[in-house]
């Protein structure tokens, strides 16, 4: 089981608003799920390609670091909106 949290925090959103990115009125969710290898070949460089465009340089990241794409199966989704 892999837990991730994503907010607003991760943005400027909260900083243009003048609130505290820690600040429980700033939105987050949490993400609940499992990693899986991406085994399908078309699945794999669509994969590739993304990654490539938006971190060209990992093209060059050294092949026996047995490196591999993955695809998050999500499960579960939690917002907290609120406080307390």
């Amino acid at each position: 089981m892999i837990w991730d949290r994503y907010g607003e925090a991760q943005t400027d959103y909260c900083v243009q608003q003048g609130l505290d990115p820690q600040s429980p009125l700033c939105a987050h969710i949490i993400l609940s799920g499992s990693v899986l290898e991406v085994n399908d070949t078309a699945e794999a460089e669509f994969a590739k390609k993304w990654l490539f465009w938006r971190h060209p340089e990992m093209k060059d990241w050294p092949s026996d670091h047995d490196w591999f794409f993955a695809k998050f199966n999500i499960t579960k989704v939690w917002r907290r909106g609120y406080m307390g």
